[in-house]
């Protein structure tokens, strides 16, 4: 009598990896179901070698994850997935790999409020972004302004805030419109990193 076979192979390879992030610092893992998979497990590097990755999900019931890296690291990421079912020795092949480049851009400030004061002045507020942890994402300003009819743009601040999104203007003339707009940056590894240029926006002195 021949013996039962009680192997089990193992499931397809999942398919359609991809790793996306929003300018915070989780990132967000999805990937085609494998048929009669049960679980999962991702793997991550910071070279494209499986061989060495760390596994980051594991018994992941569902075809999506999350992983949490610095914002500031600024560094290429690859990463691969795994699907295994039941009594099977071995999970399937590997999909991957994905690569990922974080903080390759800053989100955008956008100034909401423009407030006319007395004395030539002009208050700016503007939105900003918080890390997953509750700090602020972009830290570091530059505010740009042109008078009516200028043709360009002049930097008037630059400077580093994790308390506020505000800034007031000292202008040179009264009774005159300004336009400002705005950008973000960071440091990283001697590296200056902007943002887009915000919305515009003006006031009269």
């Amino acid at each position: 009598v021949n013996p039962i076979n009680t192997t089990v192979s193992p499931p397809v390879k999942p398919r359609n990896l991809t790793v996306t992030n929003d300018g915070t610092n989780l990132l967000s893992l999805r990937w085609d179901s494998s048929y009669g998979a049960t679980e999962y497990s991702v793997f991550r590097s910071p070279t494209n070698n499986l061989a060495g990755a760390e596994q980051v999900g594991t018994n992941v019931a569902t075809s999506r994850a999350t992983d949490t890296l610095s914002i500031n690291d600024h560094s290429t990421y690859y990463y691969w997935v795994r699907a295994y079912k039941p009594n099977a020795i071995v999970g399937s092949e590997a999909e991957g790999p994905v690569s990922i480049t974080l903080n390759a851009t800053l989100r955008t400030p956008r100034f909401y409020r423009v407030q006319e004061l007395s004395g030539k002045k002009i208050r700016l507020e503007w939105e900003t972004y918080l890390e997953m942890n509750g700090t602020r994402a972009n830290d570091s300003w530059e505010i740009w302004r042109k008078e009516d009819g200028a043709s360009e743009f002049t930097k008037v601040y630059e400077g580093m805030s994790n308390t506020t999104s505000k800034w007031t203007d000292t202008l040179p003339k009264a009774k005159t419109r300004y336009y400002y707009k705005m950008r973000a940056y960071k440091t990283i590894r001697g590296e200056r990193l902007y943002s887009d240029f915000s919305n515009e926006t003006s006031a009269k002195s």
